[in-house]
């Protein structure tokens, strides 16, 4: 927990032992990182980040990891049951979404788009990596999906969009690589 004059913070993260598939060949691991931020000064700033993972590895050979995060921008309407609240949630509308762990459920729920547009939880970006060791070398392919606003000529609109990066690196000289991406709100490809 951090204090400063303007915010209050929280932070977990927590990364579970391994646990193994199959005895010292593939082992699978989860991961949650959260941070719960209020700003005290201007309370509609605050918000909530939540982000799990899970790595899937086979011994010597690959990792593949899945990594989703989600953010939440209007974690005040959650105190608007609170009676010494009611000033400061009145915009919010009355309804199960008001309550914390329904609005997270509901944001997973895929078979009701009215529940799942309605949530505070918004997803930010899906990251997947995948690291192929070869040797005395390791390739990594990683891919980033998140949503874009493009301010283009013509009228603003979200989009997705996906960046994607591809490193060959040599491991007794790490120097040695090479490093290929995409960024996917520009439409350009770099190599260094």
């Amino acid at each position: 927990m951090l204090v400063h004059t303007n915010e209050l913070a929280f932070f977990y993260e927590r990364k579970f032992q391994s646990i193994d598939i199959i005895k010292n060949r593939i082992d699978f691991s989860l991961e949650v990182d959260s941070s719960l931020i209020f700003d005290l000064q201007r309370y509609t700033n605050s918000n909530f980040q939540f982000q799990m993972g899970f790595r899937l590895g086979i011994a010597g050979f690959l990792d593949f990891r899945f990594t989703a995060t989600s953010e939440n921008n209007v974690i005040w309407r959650y105190f608007k049951g609170i009676p010494s609240m009611a000033n400061l949630t009145s915009m919010y509308n009355d309804g199960p979404q008001n309550n914390v762990f329904t609005d997270l459920i509901d944001s997973f729920n895929f078979f009701n788009v009215s529940k799942r547009q309605r949530t505070g939880f918004k997803m930010k970006k899906f990251d997947l990596k995948f690291i192929h060791y070869l040797g005395d070398w390791w390739a990594e392919l990683g891919i980033s999906v998140y949503p874009y606003l493009n301010t283009g000529p013509t009228a603003p609109k979200y989009e997705v969009v996906s960046d994607v990066s591809f490193i060959v690196k040599w491991k007794p000289i790490t120097e040695i690589k090479t490093d290929v991406g995409y960024k996917g709100e520009t439409g350009i490809w770099t190599r260094n």
